[in-house]
């Protein structure tokens, strides 16, 4: 079915419920679409299984994912909202389709994080690895405590979801419990699933536990150290892997590939990895235990956020086109949540787009994205540049506010002087523009009134002896109205008062 079908399926079968806002992705079993909860106003994403369901299919084998995950309530696992069989009448082979309503993690996935540090030529820091392996364990412990404990057997690196929150610190969510069992007495019964890099030795014979899980969980913090899994599998037959063979060879544990993995860590890693599934940690809980210590070992803490770079204009840092076109739909009335979730989803995978927008993400997350935006649009140009951004910033402002517009939107035109007097250098142009802002805006004629005749010299020389003069009077607004003109023409000037000018423009 194409997209056009499904959204007539769903929204005739949910009487309007939920609208299919777009097509996310699929895998070997189901199609994933973005949905909106138009009573709710809350955004969901909607699995939809590709095979019909047919008077032979196992019902409850095909909602295992959903009963395991009802049981289950957890910041770190995915919340499942609803669950059912889709009437399709209307459809050419009149199928009914099984669904699943789950909650939205919009930015992606832990592959993808860990890629963005090895496209860079990085590894993450060992802070953050703890940190991520940290929830990732308070989520599987909510597993494996459950009565009778539940094995995830599919835990990886791309079914550990990731996303924001307003602080800039990464949420992780543990998701796809389609591999998901209760432990039983009935082993034989188990087939062998999951995915072969992730997998325990014991697996391969049909055997799994809590320990299996255990070691997927090593895999993956290997990985986060090391950028690399610990056995190659893959290069391995079948047959090679059913004998055992790629645990034949003894790793080299993290810090032989990352000398800032501390020895104690090595110690838990390389346990989690015991070919023997009773020498590993037991459960989650165990493990856990552990990682908590290392945490509060480690030499110099440092807090898990994205990081700051907001020196220069969005157009000079724009890296690809989401990027571009998350600014731009930013820019619209209404438009920041759309916004919101193309910039996510590039910061979880580019470490360069972490760097330069990570403290846009938060803005826009917060609970008040227009105070911040607001703020930060007369922060970035204190020392007499950055006037494009400022004007971005204060135009995604007004477009999530639009009841500020009255009190903001003369900047916008102002800055555009700045920015002209920078690029031609012209300030015979920049006075006459400033004077035709005057007669059409009684806020910036109110600014500039008492310093425009100054202005009108047209001579740097003199705007900055009396911005100085100015200075000696304590009259920091007008020293620094004026000054900013003379910063933002001469580079010379710039160099000799561009900190000046911030200080003055702060008070």
């Amino acid at each position: 079915m194409d997209l056009e079908e499904i959204k007539n399926l769903v929204g005739d079968f949910f009487n309007g419920q939920y609208d299919v806002k777009k097509f996310l992705g699929e895998g070997s079993f189901a199609k994933v679409y973005l949905v909106n909860h138009n009573y709710l106003d809350d955004l969901r994403a909607m699995k939809i299984i590709k095979e019909p369901i047919s008077p032979t299919t196992n019902v409850k084998s095909v909602f295992k994912e959903v009963m395991l995950a009802t049981k289950l309530r957890h910041e770190n696992i995915i919340s499942i909202y609803d669950a059912g069989i889709m009437s399709a009448p209307n459809t050419k082979d009149n199928r009914d389709l099984a669904f699943f309503v789950m909650e939205y993690v919009q930015g992606g996935d832990l592959e993808q994080y860990l890629n963005s540090f090895i496209d860079s030529n990085l590894s993450m820091p060992i802070d953050r690895a703890l940190n991520l392996m940290r929830q990732i364990l308070m989520g599987l412990n909510t597993l494996h405590l459950s009565n009778p404990p539940i094995i995830h057997r599919d835990l990886k690196l791309n079914n550990i979801l990731l996303s924001y929150d307003a602080n800039g610190d990464i949420i992780v969510k543990i998701s796809d419990f389609g591999f998901s069992k209760e432990v039983t007495t009935k082993i034989s019964d188990i087939d062998i699933v999951g995915t072969r890099p992730y997998m325990a030795p014991e697996c391969f014979k049909k055997v799994v536990s809590t320990m299996t899980d255990i070691y997927a969980v090593g895999v993956i913090f290997y990985q986060l150290l090391t950028n690399k899994f610990p056995y190659d599998i893959e290069r391995f037959s079948d047959e090679e892997v059913y004998d055992l063979k790629p645990w034949q060879n003894q790793i080299k544990p993290p810090s032989h590939y990352n000398k800032n993995v501390p020895k104690a860590l090595d110690g838990i890693v390389m346990k989690c990895l015991n070919m023997d599934p009773h020498k590993r940690y037991h459960n989650a809980s165990e493990l856990l235990n552990d990682v908590e210590i290392a945490i509060n070992q480690l030499p110099q803490k440092t807090e898990n956020k994205i990081q700051n770079n907001m020196d220069d204009d969005y157009s000079d840092c724009l890296i690809n086109d989401s990027l571009r076109n998350a600014f731009l739909i930013a820019k619209k009335e209404n438009g920041l949540d759309e916004a919101i979730e193309i910039l996510e989803s590039e910061v979880l995978k580019n470490y360069d787009v972490r760097e330069i927008y990570g403290e846009t993400l938060r803005m826009w997350k917060s609970e008040y994205p227009d105070v911040k935006l607001v703020s930060k649009a007369f922060t970035v140009n204190l020392r007499g540049k950055n006037y494009r951004l400022a004007c971005d910033l204060l135009n995604e402002a007004i477009a999530y506010n639009p009841s500020i517009k009255h009190k903001y939107a003369h900047y916008i035109d102002l800055w555009k002087i700045f920015i002209n007097l920078s690029e031609d250098g012209n300030l015979v142009k920049a006075v006459f523009s400033l004077e035709e802002l005057m007669d059409s805006n009684s806020r910036v004629n109110s600014i500039y009134s008492a310093i425009i005749n100054i202005l009108k010299t047209f001579s740097t020389e003199e705007i900055v002896a009396k911005s100085l003069n100015l200075i000696k009077l304590n009259n920091l607004t007008n020293a620094s109205n004026l000054m900013e003109f003379a910063v933002v023409l001469d580079s010379d000037i710039r160099r000799k008062y561009e900190y000046k000018l911030s200080l003055w423009k702060w008070h």
